[in-house]
């Protein structure tokens, strides 16, 4: 007899830790008391929530005020509210809840938490990163995200107005954004935060409408070239990576001695970057003749003669990223004569990190305007 009541009493002690004691009629019942009483922000205490880090008691705090006022607006005034059991399947108790008589509503409890199911509690959303970026919401790291392209397989050069493009295309089908589900209150508010190790920290309100995003993806914030802009983390690292880029360039525009510039380059194949650089080069007849251009100097006006228009992938010790160089030269036309313009070389280069410098350890879409 002894043992039968230890293991009664354990039985109480367990469903009174788990609230599983109270049955579904209770909670159906607790929620019809809730209407006529008005307390509504208790709603919230016997509402059913997803499994969510985002989800603590200090966040359901929170909304209960928010909660509170927006069905103090909606909902019209009850004064008597009753329940009558209507079905049940594997998941679910449902029950019909009538209101004032007449008024009546479909309830549904969940089985496993006994809780209420309650429309438009939470929100189910989404952020988008790239690589090298960590997301915070609240303070909580996000984990476990999707990996997908940042393009969808399956175009051809037939579906694009030009090479540069279809060439984005093909290096968008090799770089990945990183996708994180979402689920938060939605009478509370988040505050979403961007860590990365080339820009600086961005926090803003976390979006959770269906018409704006939680995007940080494409690694050109804003569409702001990378160095031009108020958002680099380490501006000495886009100093001496500028540096380094316009020393190269120098060399090989005007043909310096070349093994000044070996420690920039991993190995014999990265140096052959250097012969982009060109004094003279000659573009293709396009029917209309062909064009000449001589290098004269760096074009130092503005925003320099290094420009770093996106960076494509990037870690503590990886950068990749699309290098512009701009220079002056003189121009020859075959209709217009000899004149001095601007012109550019623009190439795709990786980079790693030895120790505290960086070499280059590859390059390939060079292109010329």
């Amino acid at each position: 007899m002894k043992k039968l009541k230890y293991l009664g009493l354990i039985t109480i002690m367990i469903l009174a830790l788990t609230g599983c004691g109270k049955s579904s009629k209770n909670v159906a019942e607790q929620y019809c008391n809730i209407l006529v009483k008005g307390n509504y922000g208790d709603m919230l205490d016997i509402a059913y929530f997803p499994k969510s880090d985002l989800i603590t008691k200090d966040k359901i705090k929170e909304a209960k005020q928010n909660y509170f006022e927006e069905m103090s607006k909606n909902n019209n005034n009850v004064t008597t509210c009753e329940v009558n059991q209507t079905n049940e399947d594997d998941k679910k108790i449902y029950y019909k809840v009538v209101k004032n008589g007449t008024d009546t509503e479909n309830l549904e409890i969940d089985k496993e938490t006994n809780k209420v199911i309650i429309k438009d509690l939470y929100v189910n959303s989404i952020a988008e990163v790239g690589d090298g970026t960590t997301v915070y919401i609240d303070g909580v790291e996000l984990k476990d995200p999707q990996k997908k392209p940042l393009a969808e397989d399956g175009r051809t050069r037939s579906d694009f107005d030009s090479n540069d493009d279809y060439e984005d295309y093909l290096k968008s089908l090799k770089t990945y954004k990183y996708v994180y589900n979402i689920t938060t209150l939605k009478h509370a508010k988040y505050k979403i935060k961007y860590t990365h190790v080339f820009y600086k920290d961005i926090e803003q309100d976390l979006c959770r409408e269906e018409n704006c995003y939680n995007n940080r993806y494409t690694q050109s914030i804003d569409g702001v070239a990378v160095g031009e802009d108020t958002y680099i983390k380490d501006q000495e690292l886009v100093t001496n990576l500028k540096d380094m880029f316009r020393e190269i360039a120098l060399v090989g525009f005007e043909g310096k001695d070349k093994e000044s510039i070996n420690k920039y380059f991993e190995n014999s194949e990265s140096k052959a970057y250097i012969d982009i650089f060109k004094k003279e080069r000659q573009t293709q007849d396009d029917g209309f003749g062909s064009s000449h251009y001589t290098y004269k100097k760096l074009n130092e006006s503005t925003n320099g003669s290094v420009w770093f228009l996106k960076v494509w992938y990037i870690a503590e010790d990886e950068i990749k990223i699309d290098v512009q160089v701009h220079y002056i030269a003189d121009i020859s036309a075959k209709y217009k004569g000899t004149e001095e313009g601007l012109a550019g070389v623009v190439s795709n280069v990786t980079l790693k990190k030895y120790n505290n410098s960086w070499k280059i350890v590859s390059f390939d879409d060079v292109r010329y305007g």
